[in-house]
């Protein structure tokens, strides 16, 4: 205490001395003084390189590799400067470190993580193409044969010499000798199957266009066996280490086009394609180990010179009979198919994406026959058009070669003239060379564009043609392409304008149709409607006379309580109305057995134009329930053509006249319309062009105890799908649900949680992992067998677990909150109803049965067995016989006095959501042990999952997959699949 007073004096200074500093702070700033003398400049530092030497294994698999080819120097053997960074521009050291050497077999050491190779582009002569010849196609000298040069395919060499500079630029010298391949070809002895003459002229002229390859890449140092399937040992002696190969993620493919004698960088002079229109699809390659990833470099390599030391194939011609085409085998195929390299990069690609269309059977070529092409092969600009990248992106069309058209049209023996008759006189027609192809009485460039289009005959197993024939898929020919279409082909397009609930809760529609082959589109006025129901009313006839038959429709999806769920996350309910039918007041419904007092009454009314050509359909037949939520309406979708004998029909929008505009003679009556009658075989063909379904969630002024609508969450997105598939559901020899069905966020509207086809859940979700999922799959997806579908057979063109080529990122791992937030309310995926259409209980039942959904109880598990013609299959996950119960039902006409809905028996089958998506692809033993244990559900009976007093789930049953695999999590569902970038 006694301290206190100086304590406060001291507090008084203090508080004097901050006040002048600031009101020093305001005073005026003073002059700068002198600079100070400059310090010593430093040492330069060192460029800072990453060094691959001091790389795990593991870190080795993460790197993307980008190299550079900074100058080519062409002596007798070329020298080649390059430069190698990472992913982030990094400079890349070290691969002059690796070498394998066994100097017991080899002169010289390797190189293991290089490859480079040359060819040349020679020009062709009597209407053939310019190709490439590579010059690599003798191996250097052994130990053993140390003087000679062994002939062989196209190749790479990495035996030359290095110079690392430690900075991530190097200097590769190469051990070829360019301008003497040819004298070491001539200086060997062939015999059997090794020509020359198939190594093509591969003496060295520098005034032509090369091109120098460069791959930098493949496995880590100390991996590398054979047990593992490795081809290679990145050992230093190039002994197997025992070790399976850790491969790169990212190997750097580089090209170098120029001209030696001069030195001068050109383009090619050949750019068909670019691997950008590759990986809209396939995103990635995955063979050759992943180590090729751009066609500028497989060109090099897949030269006509594969043909060599291979033993042309036997082709065997097998008559048909009875107007069926002939049969058409190859045996002994390796490499070598009439004279031709299998593996020319021209004829393979080709083939290869021909695939299971091929007419001969029975290569044995690696993937030749096997693929499934996942839209209409005649979609050539799906790969080929001419652009600042692919200047010759068009020679499909303008520069017709045998060996690119024979890639896709194998069954033509060019020799011969077998499959290619004279368009006169109709005998083979043998072309020895190319100089007819593209000449003016053959196949000119409008000619090859117009044969090519993709257009899809009908299906030839149609029930307007055949007696109990297919009632679910076209008549017509479907030109699916709208920005390719037919010359006569006319484009009508759907404008929705909105979608309400009127005070009686009925649907509202407002739309219109739009001529769109016009620009701008033009809307169509329809014809006059009927006074009375009148079936013959067709929608329009535009103002130049062509004739459409049939039409569209509208429909309403929501979702409504199930399963305990007031809100589900999905639909699971519609009401639709066929709007031909609705126009000519022909729609009815039938509601008798709602407690109506009538067996039918008029499904809806239609009203219109207004000023701005929209038309307003009123579902009037159906009320809509307070509890519907996430109503959303459409229009397009129709596509079943119903029975010949069907008084009205709903085919969709089918142009019936004005069929030959603009087309050859030869194809002047190709799409001409047989009217439809009751006749089998009549109603055939017109065209067809599927517009692109359109959609609108509910708005407006909703009746009272409706909220207002949220839409669904995003998953997928149609341009993802049309990268592979073109236009949804068109296939080159198929259609499904006659293209009408195009839009991938409302395939869900049919495609719910409650469709139960052979045992097997057709939730979209379910059914189009299943079908992409085929390469992984342990137990066949046979659902539609019946239909003739093989879905088992699938092949996947991207890696499977490339979830972004389907899904918006954030929806499949719910890293998105309005994903994330649809969790609690997902629906599980029905698995098993009774399915009956002839008896009240239904079963699965065995060959020969009358009654119940299908006959057949054929199990087919592992890909291997036959299924014998009339058997349905089956999913392995039921038992044959078995009664499961009735499914989901709803209700929403306006007669109804009941219940909407009616909940699912107990005995049903179920998959739980998560586990419902995953076993598309895992549905292994392990993988449904794995998923059961943490909560998951298959197959389980709907009863021992949700409480049948309360209608909720057991907790006990709900899965656990977000504990360890959502966004962050220690299997991030995103992070274990999206690994191979």
């Amino acid at each position: 205490m006694k301290h206190r007073p100086l304590k406060q004096l001291c507090g008084l200074f203090a508080s004097a001395a901050i006040a002048l500093v600031l009101i020093g702070c305001n005073g005026k700033a003073g002059q700068n003084g002198t600079n100070g003398t400059p310090g010593t400049p430093g040492t330069p530092g060192t460029n800072y390189a990453l060094d691959i030497t001091t790389l795990s294994a593991d870190e080795w698999a993460g790197l993307t590799l980008n190299g550079q080819i900074t100058k080519v120097t062409m002596g007798a053997a070329p020298v080649v400067n390059f430069t190698i960074t990472d992913g982030h521009n990094v400079p890349v050291k070290g691969f002059g470190q690796f070498t394998s050497w066994d100097k017991t077999k080899a002169l010289y050491a390797s190189y293991p993580n290089l490859g480079l190779s040359v060819a040349k582009l020679v020009p062709g002569t009597a209407g053939s193409p310019d190709r490439w010849v590579n010059y690599i196609v003798t191996s250097v000298p052994t130990v053993a044969a140390p003087t000679v040069w062994t002939p062989g395919k196209p190749n790479t060499e990495n035996n030359g010499t290095l110079v690392d500079n430690g900075d991530g630029s190097y200097s590769y010298t190469f051990r070829h000798d360019l301008t003497q391949i040819a004298a070491q070809l001539a200086a060997f002895t062939y015999t059997g199957n090794n020509v020359q003459a198939d190594l093509d002229d591969v003496s060295y002229q520098p005034t032509l266009n090369h091109r120098l390859t460069l791959y930098v890449g493949g496995i880590a140092r100390g991996t590398g066996s054979a047990a593992a399937g490795d081809r290679s040992f990145n050992t230093p002696t190039g002994a197997d280490s025992g070790v399976k190969g850790v491969y790169i993620l990212n190997p750097a493919n580089t090209v170098y086009d120029f001209v030696p004698s001069t030195g001068a960088v050109v383009a090619s002079g050949k750019e068909i394609t670019s691997v950008d229109k590759c990986f809209t699809c396939h995103a990635k390659f995955e063979f050759h180990a992943g180590g090729r990833q751009d066609t500028r470099y497989c060109v090099v390599c897949h030269t006509d010179q594969r043909k060599y030391s291979v033993k042309d194939a036997t082709i065997t011609v097998t008559p048909g009979t009875g107007g069926a085409a002939d049969t058409i085998a190859v045996t002994g195929e390796s490499g070598k198919f009439r004279g031709q390299a299998t593996g020319n990069f021209t004829s393979y690609i080709h083939r290869l994406h021909r695939g299971e269309m091929l007419d001969v059977k029975g290569y044995g070529y690696p993937g030749v026959g096997e693929a499934t092409y996942p839209q209409d092969l005649r979609n050539c600009v799906k790969c080929h058009t001419a652009s600042t990248a692919t200047p010759q992106g068009d020679n499909w069309n303008l520069k017709p070669s045998r060996m690119a058209c024979g890639g896709c049209h194998d069954k033509v023996d060019f020799a011969t003239g077998y499959g290619h008759p004279n368009p006169v006189t109709g005998q083979p027609n043998p072309q020895l060379t190319d100089t007819n192809c593209s000449a003016s009485e053959c196949h000119t460039s409008s000619s090859i564009k117009i044969s090519h289009l993709a257009v899809v005959a009908p299906d030839p197993n149609n029930a307007w043609k055949v007696s109990g024939g297919n009632s679910n898929t076209n008549a017509s020919f479907v030109a699916a392409f709208s920005d390719n279409l037919p010359p006569p082909a006319k484009y009508v397009t759907w404008d929705l304008s909105s979608v309400t609930l009127n005070a009686s809760q009925q649907p509202v529609f407002k739309f219109r149709f739009m001529d769109s082959t016009k620009s701008p589109a033009v809307p169509i006025v329809l014809n006059a409607a009927p006074a009375a129901a009148d079936a013959t009313v067709e929608l329009f006839t535009l103002p130049d006379g062509t004739q459409f038959v049939g039409g569209p429709s509208l429909y309403l999806a929501f979702a409504m309580p199930q399963d305990g769920i007031t809100a589900p996350a999905d639909p699971n309910a519609t009401v639709s109305v066929y709007i031909r039918n609705l126009w000519n007041k022909t729609a009815v419904v039938n509601t008798a057995t709602a407690g109506g007092a009538a067996a039918n009454v008029a499904a809806g009314t239609m009203t219109g134009p207004d000023a701005s050509g929209y038309y307003t359909a009123i579902l009037t037949a159906y009320k809509i329930p307070t509890s519907a939520t996430m109503l959303t309406g459409g229009i397009g979708y129709t596509y079943g053509i119903g029975k010949i004998t069907d008084a009205t029909n709903t085919q969709p929008l089918t142009q019936v006249s004005n069929l030959s505009a603009g087309l050859p003679v030869w194809m002047a009556n190709l799409y001409t319309y047989t009217p439809k009658t009751t006749t089998p075989g009549t109603g055939q063909g017109g065209l067809s062009v599927p517009a692109p379904n359109v959609w609108k969630l509910v708005s407006g002024t909703l009746p009272t105890g409706f909220a207002a609508q949220a839409s669904r969450r995003k998953i997928v997105d149609n341009a993802l799908c049309n990268n592979c598939h073109g236009k949804m559901g068109v296939f080159t020899e198929k259609v499904f649900h006659a293209g009408q069905r195009n839009d991938v966020d409302t395939c869900v509207w049919c495609h719910n949680t409650d469709r139960v086809n052979s045992g097997w859940g057709v939730n979209i979700k379910d059914a189009v992992h299943a079908i992409h999922g085929a390469g992984k799959r342990a137990n066949k997806y046979s659902w539609e067998y019946t239909a003739g579908d093989t879905y088992w057979k699938t092949t996947y063109p991207s890696p499977l677990n490339n979830c972004e080529i389907c899904h918006v990122p954030g929806s499949y791992d719910f890293d998105n909150a309005k994903n994330a937030g649809a969790v609690p309310n997902l629906l599980w995926t029905t698995t098993a109803t009774a399915q009956s259409t002839t008896t009240a209980t239904g079963t699965y039942l065995g060959v020969g049965s009358t009654t119940g959904y299908g006959a057949g109880s054929l199990v087919i598990k592992t890909g291997t067995e036959v299924i014998t013609t009339g058997n349905q299959a089956i999913s392995p996950f039921v038992t044959a016989g078995s009664n499961y119960g009735a499914g989901y039902a709803t209700n929403f006409l306006a007669a109804n006095t009941g219940a909407n809905t009616r909940e699912a028996a107990g005995t049903t089958l179920v998959n739980s959501p998560y586990v419902g998506a995953c076993t598309g692809c895992h549905d292994s033993n392990m993988a449904l042990d794995h998923m059961r244990t943490n909560g998951g559900s298959f197959y389980a009976t709907r009863s021992s999952v949700i409480d049948p007093t309360t209608n909720t789930f057991d907790v006990k049953k709900i899965e656990q997959c977000f504990l360890c695999h959502s966004a962050g999590k220690v299997a991030d569902v995103q992070k274990v699949h999206m690994n191979f970038k």
